[in-house]
């Protein structure tokens, strides 16, 4: 399948909000490397998506990661309250929102 068969038409405006909450630009978060700060990225990264509506499918080509290594990663950075908060960072800039807005009004972290 062709990358750009699942490939989400907020790509753009995902790689600026990756980059303004996560310090890491699109192609260092997609870069094979497995340092723990570009790991850590990573993980919050892909909730972030997740948290905005993306599919694990779609989220995986743009980090070119199999869809499995997506999921994996969002179970992993739903147990870290740091990356949650990233996350939800992420997701505000999303919608179209101020990254601090409402980070505080979601019901509690995933049981880890």
């Amino acid at each position: 399948m062709s990358r750009s068969l699942t490939r989400h038409p907020d790509s753009a405006r995902a790689a600026r909000a990756l980059s303004a909450v996560l310090g890491f630009t699109l192609r260092e978060l997609s870069a094979p490397w497995r340092h723990r700060p570009v790991v850590v990225a990573r993980s919050a990264a892909c909730l972030g998506l997740r948290l905005a509506g993306w599919s694990y499918p779609q989220i995986g080509t743009l980090l070119w990661r199999d869809h499995s290594t997506v999921m994996g990663a969002c179970s992993a950075a739903e147990c870290d309250p740091e990356r949650v908060l990233k996350a939800r960072q992420i997701q505000r800039l999303m919608e179209g929102r101020e990254a601090g807005e409402g980070l505080w009004d979601f019901e509690g972290a995933a049981p880890c």
